[in-house]
């Protein structure tokens, strides 16, 4: 049975299709391996995030109004920072945690959107959002790239806007 198994396997590598197919399969996972262990460190050295598709929401985002200054950074690893500077306040209030991504599943309707939930460490809840949009990845359309934030999942309701600060 062994050699049966054998000279099958044989027989498939030695036609130039197959072998080549799965050449081109070494070659690509090969190339996305090794981008990934760039991006890591890249991310080391720099301190931010290389975002790429399916990954939009990473890095650091801000917001600006006429009472406050919103900012911040979702990791790679889950854990999340978040800085407030009101305008009539000296100081700013900083809080980091973890947050947790809860995109669209299952029987949800497509008229919801995905949400995000940041909590600090002693588990209070610092930010609950649903996600409106984001800007895709590669996207050449926007010059900057926007995260719109809503407090409820309804599309008539105004929300935050946020851009990716580098």
């Amino acid at each position: 049975m062994r050699k049966l198994i054998f000279s099958v396997v044989a027989r498939l590598l030695a036609s130039p299709y197959i072998s080549g197919t799965l050449l081109l399969f070494v070659i690509a996972g090969s190339y996305l391996f090794i981008r990934k262990l760039a991006d890591r460190r890249t991310e080391k050295v720099k301190d931010t995030e290389v975002v790429r598709e399916g990954e939009e929401y990473l890095g650091t985002w801000g917001h600006k109004s006429a009472a406050a200054l919103m900012i911040f950074r979702l990791h790679r690893n889950g854990s999340f920072t978040f800085k407030l500077k009101e305008a009539s306040a000296k100081d700013t209030a900083i809080s980091t945690g973890h947050y947790q991504w809860l995109p669209l599943t299952g029987t949800r309707s497509s008229s919801y959107y995905p949400r995000i939930i940041a909590r600090d460490a002693g588990g209070d809840t610092i930010f609950n959002y649903y996600v409106a949009y984001i800007t895709p990845y590669g996207s050449k359309v926007n010059k900057t790239d926007r995260m719109v934030l809503m407090a409820n999942g309804r599309n008539d309701t105004t929300g935050y806007t946020f851009f990716r600060l580098k």
